[in-house]
Parts: structure tokens; C-alpha cells; sequence
């Protein structure tokens, strides 16, 4: 069997033409999940590569790539671009829906809103994965809202999301990312227990804190700054690392 892959993550073409991409677990998800199929096709946003950026490069032959301009935004211009990739994005959807057996649509995002719909139309085999917060939260995008009720509603195939939760939907299916395999983790066993020994031994001078997502407001840094203006204020001896970036 064939597989579609439908996803918004920007990847970067490298000057001697190979698609690459900053996001390290996507791209390991990706590739476990193209192992159950003969052949793969991505459709992403591709963009030129930056000498800053640090990137991992796919290994699996049997992948390939449907490229798309790179847009999106908040300000109105951003959303009008939207709107002229369009008929891009629908030739993408052709190519993808003539390779492939089964499709794979990961949200939310926008290219997966007229994804969804294109492919509903065609009465194509799909899965999906929702990678947001599940049960929704404040200031949460319209867009969002659209697609969990799009997902919960009226697509055909299961979908993957992440809750502690009852779905009560049974093609709603709680999930965890794969991103690890259960020997990665038994090897990472002995460093760990190691560390525990010197805490356990030593203690603890100073406590190394680490926050790690894009820097935008519905990832909540805000709550973790505020939380620290606590310890510091309880002279709780800490520092803190900040990993992500954003507008």
C-alpha cells in the first residue's frame, strides 16, 4: 500500500536539492509510520534553508515530497495569501490522492481544513492525528474549534488525539505521541538511575528548569514565568532555560 501524509511543518530544501526538516520527532514519527507502507508522499511547506538552520534529513528512499509555497499568519495579508495558495494546495491534493491508497491528515492546521474537505468529497481512505489540546482551551484559534468539531463530526476514518480523557466517540481514539520506541527508553535506564544516585547522594544546589515549544501565547511560557516569580520570591534556588522561538 501507498500513503498520503498531509501536514503544515515547514521543511527546508538544502542546495543540493534534499528536503530536510528542524523537527526532529516529526520527522522520526513520519518515518516509523512510512515502514508499514511501500511508498510515501509528504505534501508540506518547503522553503530555501537558512546556514543557521540545524536539521535532520529523512533516510527512508521510499519518501518523497509534494512541495508547497510556505504561508500563513494573523494579519490580513497573511490570510489573503492563504487564499491565492489555494489552487496550489488543491493540485498538491491531486497528486497526493492519485499516489496514494490511504491518506494521513495531521491538525490542526490550515492546509488540512480544505484537505479535509477535498478528500471527504473523494470518499478517500483516511486517518488523522489531532497534535493540539484536545478538549480546547481559552483564547483557542476559531480555527481549531472548526477542526475538533470537523474530526468529531464528519470525518470518516480514526483519529488520534491527546487526552487523559473519555472521547465518547469511538473513532476518537486517546493516543500518545511515538516518538520514542520502549528500547530507547530502557537505554537511557542506567543514565537515569545514575542520576537519581547522586541526587539521592548529593542533593541538589540548584534546581535546572527547562521550557521547550514556540513562543506563543497559547504555549503558556507566560504561566511558567509567573510560577518562577513565585520561587523567587520563596528564595527557591533555581535557573531557567528557555527553548523556542516565535514572534
Amino acid at each position: 500500500m501507498t500513503l498520503g501524509i498531509i501536514t503544515d511543518c515547514i521543511h527546508f530544501k538544502t542546495k543540493d536539492g534534499r528536503v530536510v526538516t528542524e523537527n526532529h520527532i516529526l520527522l522520526r514519527q513520519l518515518e516509523e509510520l512510512s515502514t508499514y507502507f511501500t511508498r510515501t508522499m509528504i505534501c508540506c511547506p518547503v522553503k530555501p534553508i537558512e546556514s543557521s538552520t540545524v536539521f535532520t534529513e529523512y533516510t527512508k528512499e521510499a519518501i518523497q515530497f509534494v512541495e508547497l509555497p510556505n504561508v500563513g499568519g494573523n494579519t490580513f495579508k497573511d490570510k489573503a495569501q492563504l487564499l491565492l495558495t489555494l489552487p496550489a494546495w488543491i493540485n498538491a491534493f491531486k497528486k497526493i490522492d492519485a499516489f496514494s491508497d490511504i491518506v494521513y491528515q495531521r491538525f490542526p492546521n490550515n492546509l488540512n481544513i480544505p484537505g479535509f474537505l477535498y478528500f471527504y468529497f473523494k470518499r478517500k481512505k483516511v486517518f488523522a492525528s489531532y497534535t493540539g489540546t484536545w478538549a480546547g482551551y481559552k483564547n483557542e484559534p476559531a480555527t481549531y474549534r472548526l477542526q475538533r468539531w470537523l474530526l468529531s463530526r464528519f470525518f470518516k476514518g480514526p483519529v488520534w488525539v491527546y487526552t487523559n480523557g473519555a472521547t465518547n466517540n469511538n473513532r476518537i481514539l486517546p493516543g500518545i505521541s511515538p516518538s520514542y520506541s520502549f528500547e530507547e527508553w530502557q537505554q537511557d535506564e542506567e543514565q537515569v538511575n545514575n542520576r537519581i544516585k547522586k541526587i539521592k547522594e548529593e542533593g541538589i544546589n540548584v534546581y535546572k528548569l527547562i521550557t521547550v515549544g514556540s513562543l506563543i501565547d497559547y504555549k503558556n511560557q507566560l504561566g511558567i514565568l509567573k510560577a518562577c516569580k513565585i520561587l523567587l520570591q520563596h528564595q527557591f534556588p533555581f535557573y531557567l532555560t528557555v527553548v523556542g522561538d516565535g514572534d
